[in-house]
């Protein structure tokens, strides 16, 4: 999956192509889908520990809900394409994520010590 080996293993197309995203370069389908996982786990991580700081089921179940929808949304990249659901899905579950970061954040008193 790396620069050397793509392009001695690709020939004359210059970059390496699954089925499960055809259009879309290999290294440019991870980017995305590592980028929007990025972005997701860091919002989780601010509900999260507010979750626990709080003793908060909602919030901590909430942040296990949207991970698990998210990851199982990868499950799309078994079929033929199926990067065109599964790339969306993980960009929708890190907006919905950074939504609850921002209300987390935004809540009265949320940056203040006990």
């Amino acid at each position: 999956m790396y620069g050397s080996l793509v392009g001695s293993s690709t020939g004359s197309r210059g970059a390496a192509f699954t089925d499960s995203c055809e259009s879309v370069p290999l290294i440019f389908s991870a980017a995305l889908s590592t980028l929007a996982l990025t972005l997701m786990d860091v919002a989780l991580m601010v509900v999260a520990f507010d979750g626990y700081r709080k003793k908060s089921p909602v919030g901590i179940g909430a942040v296990f809900v949207i991970h698990m929808a998210v990851a199982l949304s990868a499950l799309a990249n078994q079929k033929t394409n199926g990067c065109t659901v599964a790339i969306p899905l993980h960009f929708v579950g890190a907006v919905v994520a950074i939504g609850a970061a921002a209300m987390v954040v935004a809540r009265k008193g949320a940056g203040a010590a006990p």
